[in-house]
């Protein structure tokens, strides 16, 4: 039955009204996707590591990968950063010596 589907979408060359700019084979394979996991249940952690491994890929990629997940949302959480002339985080030692309002 997906293969009928999908057979279908790229004779009628389906384009998905949502997104427009969006190349159709990519449209074509996200629906595909989504009828594959809502067909079979048990395919949906396969899609969702997959998906993980993919976005895990890209922050290595920009040396963004953070190990320790306290990290990530102490910095989550965080309204102002500071850092000295280098650019280096500190160890939650620096003083405020000076306070301007706008």
């Amino acid at each position: 039955v997906l293969g009928g589907i999908v057979g279908i979408a790229i004779a009628t060359d389906y384009s998905d009204p949502a997104h427009p700019e969006r190349e159709t084979w990519k449209s074509i394979l996200f629906v595909a996707v989504g009828f594959a996991v809502s067909a079979i249940p048990e395919g949906l952690p396969m899609v969702v590591t997959i998906c993980l491994s993919l976005g895990c890929r890209d922050m290595v990629s920009k040396k963004a990968l953070i190990r320790k997940l306290p990290a990530v949302e102490t910095l989550g959480s965080c309204s102002v950063i500071c850092s000295d002339k280098t650019g280096t985080l500190t160890e939650g030692r620096m003083t405020a010596v000076k306070l301007v309002t706008f």
